[in-house]
């Protein structure tokens, strides 16, 4: 099955502003109680994956039309938790995402080199299209990234979702999967909230009022690209050196 391919729109808004678009929203949309995490507030942790010469950072920070992340996504530390192994593509303005659910030692050993018994084409299509961008890129874990998520979703069928992020942090890989002794706030954020807009198709008038009343402007934001930058200022990780 093909991934459904949709859009984001992202603003960084200031908590005022995002209560705002919150109290204008919650007359077309609901919370987000069935997404992911299963609750409309919910923490979201990624750990992101990235070639030795850091070319999906370097695909990011040069805007390539065409670029993808690699991450292994889990919404709380417990020691059985689930991850779900995705690929975020983009073309352009469009996005399309693959996942594969995963336990605790099976994305351990996928992150850890794991190499299939047999054709790739005979695993989930999820699985098949992450550890193909895995072996592609020569990929390993690059940085956690973790922030605190409120989730609604609206419109017809639900294609509209509006997502609010807030204390977005950053810290070092974990071997074994645990959280970081210590994370890092991204500068370009600090005391921000990050407001995207997610949608199937084309967005509602009401998301454009809400857009035109808030006065949003839209702003580009890459939570991966500024959590390795703010790796890298604290020495870290290895100096980022343009290809």
């Amino acid at each position: 099955m093909r991934p459904t391919v949709r859009y984001e729109i992202k603003y960084r808004i200031s908590p005022q502003i995002a209560e705002d678009v919150m109290h204008y929203i919650s007359r077309y949309m609901t919370a987000d109680e069935h997404g992911e995490g299963g609750s409309a507030d919910y923490p979201v942790h990624s750990l992101y994956l990235d070639s030795p010469d850091f070319s999906t950072y370097w695909d990011t920070q040069k805007k390539a039309y065409s670029r993808f992340k690699i991450r292994a996504r889990c919404y709380n530390f417990e020691p059985q938790r689930s991850f779900f192994l995705e690929i975020k593509s983009r073309s352009g303005e469009a996005m399309t995402k693959t996942r594969a659910l995963a336990t605790v030692t099976e994305t351990k050993d996928v992150l850890g080199g794991f190499q299939p018994d047999r054709p790739l084409e005979q695993y989930d299509s999820g699985l098949h299209a992450f550890l193909k961008a895995r072996d592609e890129r020569r990929a390993r874990s690059a940085c956690w990234i973790t922030y605190q998520r409120s989730a609604f979703v609206g419109g017809e069928r639900g294609l509209v979702r509006v997502t609010f992020d807030t204390h977005i942090r950053t810290g070092l890989p974990t071997v074994d999967l645990s959280e970081p002794q210590i994370w890092y706030d991204l500068p370009e954020v600090r005391g921000l909230s990050v407001l995207e807009i997610k949608y199937t198709g084309s967005y509602p008038a009401w998301v454009a009022e809400a857009v035109r009343r808030c006065n949003l402007n839209r702003s580009s934001m890459s939570k991966y690209r500024q959590g390795i930058e703010a790796l890298a200022a604290r020495n870290l990780i290895p100096a980022l050196r343009a290809p």
